[in-house]
């Protein structure tokens, strides 16, 4: 704290950050002083200068300080339900943070697009996966005390599953001709016997 006074002999101050009645001084008619808050809080600090003429009176002066406490750091959390999807399903990413002043997106692609763009606090997005691949999504925030925290989680996607072939059920049309044809030879043989 700074004060300066003119045609004062000395000035005593009171207040401050530890306690309201709290007398600092006496002190020159200029100066500083330094303190140091022991919480956040506002602090009043009250400074009473003399004359030299003590038939007048003291000249007075008051100052307020807001101590603003330490920011909290910036939390993130990425989640994706399910992480492990086939072409054409959906998937569901899900982020929440905690003292963040702004958040961003990026990475993704699943859904044939980057995932990009500012992000409410917390939030979900549901997209259609019709990219084969691992993907990742990242969410980075920035806090009040310019502190960053990233989090980020990642799905695949894998190819439909090919239908089985069957060996059983292929060939089957030929199998069925070759029984049509000995029945249609039985039944000429029957008709040349009878």
């Amino acid at each position: 704290m700074g004060w300066s006074s003119t045609n004062a002999i000395s000035c005593t101050g009171s207040g401050g950050v530890d306690t309201a009645s709290e007398v600092w001084g006496p002190n020159a008619p200029s100066g500083t002083q330094t303190f140091t808050a022991p919480s956040p809080g506002t602090y009043t600090f009250d400074l009473s200068c003399g004359s030299p003429d003590n038939t007048l009176p003291n000249a007075t002066a008051q100052s307020t300080v807001t101590v603003l406490g330490s920011a909290s750091s910036p939390t993130v959390n990425v989640n994706i339900n399910p992480t492990n999807v086939t072409e054409g399903q959906s998937l569901t990413v899900t982020w929440s943070s905690t003292n963040t002043g702004s958040r961003g997106a990026s990475g993704g692609g699943a859904n044939g697009s980057a995932w990009s763009g500012a992000l409410a606090t917390s939030g979900s997005v549901t997209q259609s996966a019709t990219a084969v691949g691992t993907f990742t999504y990242t969410v980075e925030c920035t806090g009040a005390n310019q502190q960053v925290a990233q989090a980020n989680s990642t799905v695949t996607v894998s190819n439909p599953s090919s239908p089985g072939t069957g060996k059983s059920g292929g060939g089957g049309g030929a199998l069925d001709a070759l029984l049509l044809a000995m029945l249609a030879s039985i039944c000429i043989l029957r008709r040349w016997h009878v």
